[in-house]
């Protein structure tokens, strides 16, 4: 090897203890909103991870032979993080050396980001103008974007951080490039504004939380109809003739009290009334409790109210008509933000 002059005989090479490649239980619920150690934690709308290790040696050739002379051990944090309204996503990747010893002095970290799949590079930032430094992390992040395919389309995405190390003491002045990728999420131009896209993790499940004080009655019928065993893990479906022929089962009329007639499971869903799962529906009328709580009246007239032990059987239940405008805007508006098209799976809560 011919040697530049006042340059040590090194060569640096970069290896890093790769983390298993990202999987997610089926129908996981993405309650994480945290960087998984050395493992993907999920959200919907987010992938981390921490905690990645590697190591930079640099090697100096004494009578032929490769002598370790330097090292850099780091950690790597990366994350991404989605929208159900924007084609736009953010990958960040941070480095940080925790142990640096021998001939690694002025060494810098440099890092971009890559486009893997239906992908889009628009804009980075990452800051390799200082050497790195023990404990000092060097951090960067950027937006990406996708392109659709086509209303009504459904695609996979995903983005890579390429890093490498480089040293003008170096005979080779820069290491080889590795690359850490984010796991891929789901785009689509299926749901919600027609041309608008929106990307999440569809391996993660997610969680509509309905509130005990936003909508009272409306909330508190689809909680006792959980409570009794109706399901809680729904299943939606995008096809209207099912979403109708779910809403013409459950409410044929309306309630004798003038108020507007609420279904549960959601006639949005796979579950709804006209489901064979359902012998037939039941709804709520309960007189007294044993712990002293108040009444519960749901002013249907055409279904048998539910006794202890009944878990059969949809429910409905009469509400005022502005909670159950408003239960069903919310519905529809988690159904955006967390792309919830045809055959996904999400949960019901009452909080």
């Amino acid at each position: 090897m011919a040697l530049a002059s006042g340059k040590t005989a090194t060569v640096p090479c970069v290896t890093l203890s790769s983390p298993d490649a990202a999987v997610v239980a089926p129908d996981a619920v993405g309650v994480q909103e945290f960087c998984g150690v050395n493992e993907w934690a999920f959200t919907r709308h987010t992938a981390c991870i921490s905690g990645v290790s590697g190591v930079l040696s640099v090697y100096a050739l004494v009578e032929g032979r490769e002598v370790l002379v330097g090292q850099v051990y780091f950690t790597i944090t990366t994350g991404t993080s989605t929208s159900g309204n924007s084609a736009r996503w953010t990958h960040s990747f941070s480095l940080t050396p925790t142990l640096m010893w021998g001939s690694v002095g002025n060494t810098y970290l440099i890092a971009t980001a890559e486009c893997a799949a239906n992908c889009n590079f628009e804009s980075m930032n990452f800051n390799s103008a200082f050497p790195i430094a023990t404990g000092v992390s060097r951090s960067g992040s950027a937006t990406l974007s996708t392109t659709s395919y086509g209303e009504g389309t459904v695609w996979r995405a995903w983005s890579t951080w390429a890093y490498w190390f480089r040293n003008p003491d170096w005979v080779i002045p820069v290491s080889n490039t590795l690359r850490i990728s984010a796991p891929d999420h789901r785009c689509d131009e299926a749901i919600g504004i027609r041309f608008s896209i929106g990307c999440v993790y569809s391996q993660v499940r997610p969680l509509h939380e309905i509130g005990r004080t936003r909508y009272p009655k409306y909330a508190r019928h689809i909680e006792l109809a959980i409570n009794f065993g109706v399901p809680s893990i729904l299943t939606r479906t995008q096809i209207s003739a099912q979403n109708a022929a779910n809403r013409a089962r459950a409410c044929p009329q309306s309630p004798a009290n003038g108020w507007s007639c609420d279904e549960y499971p959601f006639a949005s869903t796979q579950e709804g009334a006209a489901n064979p799962i359902h012998p037939y529906g039941r709804t709520f009328q309960i007189l007294n409790w044993n712990n002293g709580a108040e009444p519960f009246f749901c002013g249907i007239g055409w279904l048998t109210p539910r006794r202890a032990g009944d878990s059969l059987g949809y429910s409905v239940c009469g509400i005022p008509l502005d909670q159950n405008t408003g239960g069903g805007t919310d519905l529809g508006n988690f159904y955006i933000r967390n792309r919830v098209l045809h055959d996904d799976r999400f949960q019901v809560m009452v909080v």
